[in-house]
Parts: C-alpha cells; sequence; structure tokens
C-alpha cells in the first residue's frame, strides 16, 4: 500500500489488503470522505493461459500502436508440473530508440503461480511492444499477459 499527502493537504492512496486478496485500486481523501480515483485504461491485448511448448523465446504477446504514449505492461504465470527456469523480456521503441527490459533474469521457479511487477513502457506509434518469455523445460509454463493504453 502506498501513501502520498499531496500539496492541497488531500491524501492519495494506492494498493491495500481488503481482507481476502491485495487490491490496486487507488482512493483521495479530500477532508470529508474517501472517493475512488478511475484512470481511463484500455486493455489494447490480452493474452492468456498459453501453454510454453518450446525452450527458445516464445513470444506471449505483441502490440503495435497506432499512437505514441505510454502502455502498462503486466505478465503472470504459473509452472505446472516441476521447477523450470524462466525468463521474461519486454521489447520496444521510444523516442531514443530499440529498448529491452528484462523483467525476470533466467530463475529456476519452483511449482507455484507469480506475477511480474508491471512496467511502464513508452512506444512510438507503429513500432511493437512485444512481451517474450523462455522456458527451461517445455509444456510445464502457463503464461497470461496484457498491455493497456492510457496508464
Amino acid at each position: 500500500m502506498g501513501m502520498e499527502q499531496l500539496a492541497s493537504g488531500q491524501i492519495l492512496l494506492f494498493g491495500g489488503n481488503n481482507g481476502v486478496s491485495y487490491v490496486g485500486d487507488t482512493w483521495l481523501w479530500t477532508g470529508g470522505q474517501w472517493t475512488q480515483v478511475q484512470f481511463a485504461v484500455t486493455s489494447v491485448g490480452v493474452a492468456y493461459e498459453q501453454e510454453i511448448i518450446a525452450t527458445t523465446a516464445t513470444t506471449l504477446l505483441t502490440y503495435t500502436p497506432t499512437a505514441s504514449g505510454i502502455f502498462d505492461v503486466g505478465v503472470y504465470f504459473r509452472v505446472a508440473v516441476a521447477a523450470t527456469d524462466v525468463a521474461i523480456q519486454v521489447t520496444a521503441t521510444d523516442a531514443g530508440g530499440a529498448q529491452t527490459w528484462t523483467l525476470l533474469a533466467t530463475t529456476l521457479e519452483p511449482v507455484g503461480s507469480y506475477t511480474i511487477t508491471p512496467i511502464k513502457v513508452a512506444c512510438i506509434k507503429g513500432s511493437a511492444i512485444t512481451i517474450t518469455i523462455t522456458v527451461g523445460t517445455a509444456n510445464q509454463v502457463y503464461a497470461s499477459a496484457s498491455i493497456q493504453s492510457g496508464g
């Protein structure tokens, strides 16, 4: 959970736990009441529960924006059978040129479910944002990803 006191005296609160799970919502305290803040975010690409069937870099999701902007990239994966190496990268082109972000360096992951901390990516119009995953053992990892604009 994060909290920030604004210059106006208002308090901005992000995240927390509702007693069941962690939440990613945002609230603003105006001095008299809490108001939930909604952001204009649009999913532009989603991949859900894709079985990774090769041990070479596999494209999980690609999106080519029609306008330059900032995009949120999120990844979730599940190791189903036995521990295996997993690596995740995002590539895109911003105003400075081609960029690569390593979300997860090659790591031996035990059986379980994992969420990678989302990142913000600047991308220029007409240049693809690509999420790739590499696993050590085929047919043991299932991955999901999303790319959202307006973040």
